[in-house]
């Protein structure tokens, strides 16, 4: 049941500090088992590197700049691109599901935004409706490690 997976790198990021490569892949993903079936799917692949120095000089006499080898590597799928390789369709029922918790989401911060106001303006010290803005823990804590 080996997969045949076609795939197409879209764009690279190396980040030389951390020895790190991001990749962003587009793949297609089919298993000979179900012939007609097909899984397109987009990733970031990132591969932790280690990277070892040229011990020789090359054929030229110069000193090589050396080689990469991955130790560690992360492939990360969205959720909607990650349930198409066991649910064919199942995009569309996490589409649905972001879109309601983000409809949801923008509907409460819509209703409970006269709350929100109504506690900024009662808490001790006037809160951002009055000049003297009260001394929280969380300005404390910044003070204390500033």
């Amino acid at each position: 049941m080996s997969p045949r997976i076609d795939l197409r790198v879209n764009s690279v990021a190396f980040d030389r500090t951390n020895l790190i490569l991001y990749v962003h892949i587009s793949q297609i993903f089919r298993i000979w088992l179900v012939p007609f079936y097909s899984a397109p799917a987009s990733l970031v692949t990132v591969l932790h590197l280690d990277h070892v120095p040229a011990s020789s000089a090359d054929e030229n006499g110069e000193a090589g700049k050396g080689k990469y080898y991955i130790t560690a590597q992360n492939d990360l799928y969205q959720t909607s691109e990650f349930v198409r390789f066991f649910w064919p369709g199942g995009f569309l029922v996490v589409w649905m599901w972001q879109f309601a918790a983000t409809f949801f989401c923008i509907l409460g911060a819509l209703f409970l935004s006269p709350l929100t106001a109504l506690q900024e303006h009662f808490n001790q010290g006037g809160g951002l409706w009055d000049k003297d803005v009260p001394d929280s823990l969380s300005g404390r804590l910044e003070k204390k490690y500033l």
